[in-house]
């Protein structure tokens, strides 16, 4: 992740406990996420209102995430590389239930 952080531009990775902590905690949340879109897939009109639930977190979660980045003095390439694939996810998301709905 170092040699990845100097790549960005963004200088040496701070070394710390809690960084260390958040990056295990963030994989982690991301990998169960994954396998919870994962199993909702599996039984669309039993999970529909979870799903939309999640298409909705998605377009919330987009302008959060990209005004994160922006406050926190990310580079304009990590603004966008958070916020427009969130909102595009929640988008799909949102439009594959609306047009598999009675299918």
């Amino acid at each position: 992740m170092g040699v990845v952080h100097a790549w960005l531009g963004l200088g040496e990775m701070p070394d710390g406990v809690v960084l260390r902590y958040l990056i295990r905690e963030v994989a982690l949340v991301d990998g169960l996420h994954g396998v919870l879109l994962w199993l909702l897939a599996q039984d669309v009109e039993r999970f529909r209102p979870l799903i939309i639930f999640t298409g909705f977190s998605y377009l919330v979660g987009s302008p959060v995430f990209a005004s994160g980045a922006a406050v926190g003095g990310m580079p304009w390439f990590w603004f966008l590389g958070v916020g427009l694939p969130c909102l595009a996810v929640g988008v799909v998301v949102l439009g594959m239930a609306i047009l598999t709905r009675n299918s």
